[in-house]
């Protein structure tokens, strides 16, 4: 339940921090629409590289979720 807090409540604070600085102007329609393609095309990407990067496949591999996948992906 720990791990859960620390990975949801930062992840609020970003949101209700943007949502205040945007409601406030503290921030322009220019600026908002660069942040969303740094984070799009740059950001995402980086974090899903770095976690698939860290990813134990042995521990974390299963079989039968890899077979329900693709049983389904084929159907």
């Amino acid at each position: 339940m720990q791990a859960l807090f620390e990975v949801i409540v930062p992840v609020f604070l970003l949101v209700g921090f943007g949502y205040l600085a945007t409601w406030r102007k503290w921030i322009g329609d220019d600026a908002i629409d660069g942040l969303m393609r740094f984070a799009q095309s740059f950001a995402v990407p980086c974090l899903l590289f770095q976690s698939i990067a860290r990813l134990d496949l042995g521990a974390n591999f299963d079989p039968g979720l890899l077979v329900s996948f693709y049983a389904g992906a084929l159907a």
